[in-house]
Parts: structure tokens; sequence; C-alpha cells
């Protein structure tokens, strides 16, 4: 891993692997993350820029004042990747994201191969795949939480509404970012998705968004080709 040298200003993610543990805050709350993969989204305006703030995160003897420093001290914690988005205040961030088999994780079911995100892709039947899909939490402030109204299709909704309706600006990061064992509640059986396509072109009509029903047969269309890119 090569350390960023730039003391400009802007937004980082950091990848990194960590062992199963627990911690408590200084706040008493406590938290336990389980063995995995991990990315941390943050932001650098003020003083060191980048540099300063990840050369902090990486330091392993430091007062603990945020909960990421919890993490950063623990002895398993590994960095593995350093992305800088220098002078930019990114909204969100998201990557690629593995179905495996559900008995054996070794084995990839499903690769979701994603791409930059543009002003009327979800048309097209695109989006970012949502265990992926990292937000600042300002625009959960400024653009609201889950509608828990859409029981299977709430994940697509906020994402429509935060890319298509709130134009929020996003980085794609071509990088597996969750290994996701299969049968989710939107793939368990056909019926659930006709269910969760039915959710989703709702979602357009609860956001005054504008589509043809018909275009929602892009939306699993898509989909059939991540089979292939094993």
């Amino acid at each position: 891993m090569v350390l960023p040298i730039t003391e400009k200003k802007g937004t980082y993610c950091i990848i990194f692997r960590l062992n199963s543990f627990s911690f408590t805050t200084r706040g008493r709350k406590r938290f336990s993350l389980k063995e995995g993969l991990y990315v941390y989204v943050g932001s650098a305006f003020g003083t060191g820029g980048l540099r300063g703030r990840i050369l902090r995160h990486l330091k392993k003897d430091k007062p603990k004042h945020w909960h990421f420093d919890f993490i950063t001290t623990h002895p398993s914690f590994e960095p593995l990747e350093i992305w800088l988005f220098e002078e930019q205040k990114v909204d969100s961030v998201y990557g690629d994201l593995v179905y495996v088999n559900a008995k054996n994780t070794d084995k990839i079911v499903r690769y979701w191969k994603s791409k930059p995100f543009k002003e009327g892709l979800f048309k097209k039947g695109w989006h970012p795949a949502h265990p992926t899909f990292f937000v600042r939490k300002e625009v959960y402030n400024k653009c609201g939480l889950f509608n828990l109204n859409f029981k299977i299709a709430a994940d697509y909704e906020l994402m429509l509404r935060f890319l298509e309706k709130c134009k929020i600006s996003s980085s794609y990061i071509p990088e597996i970012f969750v290994k996701m064992r299969v049968g989710g509640e939107s793939n368990q059986s056909i019926k659930n998705i006709i269910k969760a396509n039915i959710e989703s072109y709702k979602a357009w009509k609860a956001n005054d968004l504008k589509i043809h029903p018909f275009r929602m047969f892009a939306k699993p269309l898509s989909k059939v080709f991540q089979y292939f890119k094993l």
C-alpha cells in the first residue's frame, strides 16, 4: 500500500481487513464487528488535509476521539487500499459486489460489476449494488431515510431518490466491496422478484419521477449478464 503524499483537502476511502472484536466508546456505546473487509469513508477539509488525516488513522498510539480510532488501534486492523478524491466533497461511494454460494463462500455465483453513475441510468435498468452504497450522514438528514413502506425495494427507492432526484454526487470505486451469500429477500422466488419490480416502479411514482412501465423490465434483464462475469 502506497501512502498518499498530498496535503490537499478532499474525501477519502480506506479499505481494510479486520478480525472480530467489540469495543465501547467514550459515550458508553458498545459496537461489535465481525471478521471481514470494511470500507471507511471520511473527509479531510481541515488543517493537514488528506495526508494529516490518513497518517493519524494509521498511527497506533493516539487518543481515541472517534469511533474509527477504536478500530485503527486494534491489532488486527490491516489497511489494504486508500482512495483519494482531492478537493472534492463526495456525497456517496459504491463498488462491486459478488454473490457467493450459501454453503461454500469461495464459490462465486454472480458478479455485480458497476460503473460510474450518469443521470438517466436508472431508466436503463442500472443501479449500484445496494450493499456497497455508502452515503454521508448529512445526505440522510437532507434527503430522508429509508422509506419502510417499501417492504422489498426500500434500498432501490433510497438510491433512486438520492441519485436521480436529490442529485447527490457519487464516485465509483472499481473494487469488490462486499462478498454476500445468495438468498436475499428480493431474489428468493419469482414471486418476490415480481413484487420487487412492482415496488421499484412505485418508487418512481413516490418521488415524482417519470418512467414508462415497460422500462422496468430492463432492471431484472440487466442483471442476467452478472451471471456470466465470473
